[in-house]
């Protein structure tokens, strides 16, 4: 009988020899290590980049209640305390971010391994469920976990007064909006969040799918693409929600 693998070495064969990893995968869909790995460098990064993100909220808040017709209605007094009790608020959120990160990070995994077994019956191939569970939280170890560790280290490198809107805390990694910049606040996002570890994520899900699954060549170009525009569409809706 095959001896079963270590996670910690599929984890980390998904970054540095990943066709060894999702080879694995095939046959032994662990995923414990990988989920480990991905939340504790999704922590540290967001943990990072909070002096960043609070800077950020200083900085826009105030300007979305000056459009605000009630607090502008108020007198000066009880504007200027709303404002530092919103101000007070966002602090915390910065905080409380940290709570949901495990959580984000099986919801991401959930939505993608849906996708991909939903193809999977479509296209009649030979993937299952916990497989491509398995697969899709150890890419998450780039698209999540790496990401954010780096993101959270430049910015916490360059210092929250780098910082003044969402366009700058995305910018920092190399992505579209380096080769096509747009002053359009959602625009900006959706080309910023098609960064190098975005599209490197994108591109092992589409190798894990062939190998799991014994997709085609043009559905894995296909998923590949999708799930890249799918996640840069849902940061842009996001960033349109925000001040």
């Amino acid at each position: 009988m095959e001896s079963r693998p270590h996670g910690a070495q599929t984890a980390l064969n998904t970054v540095i020899a990943p066709r060894d990893a999702f080879v694995t995968l095939r046959s032994f869909p662990t995923w414990a290590w990988a989920y480990l790995i991905v939340v504790v460098l999704a922590l540290i990064g967001q943990f990072l980049a909070i002096p960043a993100a609070q800077h950020i909220f200083e900085v826009t808040m105030p300007v979305s209640l000056e459009h605000n017709k009630q607090i502008l209605a108020m007198p000066e007094a009880q504007r200027s305390k709303v404002i530092a009790q919103q101000l007070a608020f966002g602090k915390i959120i910065a905080y409380l971010a940290l709570v949901v990160v495990p959580i984000i990070a099986l919801l991401i995994a959930l939505i993608q391994a849906a996708v991909l077994t939903a193809v999977n019956a479509m296209v009649r191939g030979t993937g299952r469920f916990k497989n491509f569970w398995a697969l899709c939280i150890n890419v998450e170890i780039v698209g999540y976990g790496i990401s954010y560790i780096v993101l959270g280290g430049i910015a916490a490198a360059r210092g929250a007064g780098s910082f003044n809107n969402q366009q700058d805390f995305y910018a920092v990694i190399p992505s579209l909006g380096w080769i096509i910049p747009s002053t359009a606040k959602q625009a900006s996002v959706f080309l910023q969040t098609i960064n190098v570890f975005m599209m490197w994520a994108g591109v092992l899900l589409a190798l894990g799918a062939g190998i799991i699954g014994g997709f085609s060549r043009g559905v894995q170009i296909a998923l590949g693409v999708v799930f890249v525009l799918a996640s840069a569409g849902i940061s842009a809706a996001f960033a349109g929600l925000s001040p």
